[in-house]
C-alpha cells in the first residue's frame, strides 16, 4: 500500500454547460425585447457584452477552484484556491477520529469554511462527489474533505495513523 495519497479534484464540466445555457436564454430574452420594443442596438450589444464578461469571469473562477489533498507522514494537507491558497495541515497526532461519510444534501456541497459567517472552522467540499472524509481534530467542528477516492484516502490515513501510534509507543 502506498504511504502517500494525492488528489486533485475539479468541479465537473456540467457547470460550464449550465453557464452556456444561461447565456443563450438571457441573450434570447434580450433579443426578443429588442424586436418587440425597439430598444437601441447599442443597449442590446452592451447587455450581451456584459453577460459574456460576467459568465467568462464566473467560468474562470470555477476553473481555478481546485481541491488539492495530500496525506503523508506529516499529516493531512489541503488547499482550495482561491479560498484557501496556502496549504493547511492537520498533523497525524491531532486527528482523533476519521471516517468515510456520504454527504448528498446541499448543506455539504460547494462550501469552504471561514467564508460562512456562522462558522469559524474549515469545511472543504466540492460538488460532484457524494463521499467525504470526516476528520475530527482539536477544532470544535469536524473537517469534511470531499474525495472521489474515499477508500484510498481512508486506507492511507489509517495506515499512517497506525504507524504513528506504533512509533510513539
Amino acid at each position: 500500500m502506498n504511504q502517500e495519497f494525492n488528489e486533485k479534484q475539479r468541479i465537473g464540466s456540467w457547470i460550464y454547460m449550465l453557464l452556456g445555457a444561461d447565456f443563450f436564454v438571457v441573450s434570447a430574452i434580450l433579443y426578443n425585447e429588442y424586436n418587440k420594443t425597439q430598444i437601441p442596438l447599442n443597449q442590446l450589444l452592451w447587455s450581451i457584452g456584459s453577460i459574456i464578461i460576467i459568465n467568462s469571469l464566473i467560468a474562470f473562477f470555477i476553473y481555478k477552484s481546485v481541491l488539492y489533498t495530500k496525506v503523508n507522514t506529516s499529516g493531512v494537507h489541503y488547499r482550495f484556491p482561491p479560498f484557501c491558497n496556502q496549504w493547511k495541515t492537520i498533523e497525524l497526532h491531532q486527528i482523533t477520529e476519521y471516517s468515510i461519510e456520504n454527504h448528498a444534501s446541499m448543506n455539504h456541497s460547494y462550501s469552504v469554511g471561514k467564508w460562512n459567517w456562522f462558522s469559524k472552522k474549515d469545511s472543504v467540499n466540492t460538488i460532484g462527489t457524494d463521499k467525504a472524509i470526516r476528520i475530527v481534530y482539536h477544532a470544535k467542528k469536524p473537517l469534511f474533505i470531499a474525495t472521489d477516492k474515499a477508500t484510498e484516502f481512508y486506507n492511507t490515513l489509517h495506515k499512517l495513523k497506525n504507524t504513528e501510534e506504533i512509533d510513539y509507543v
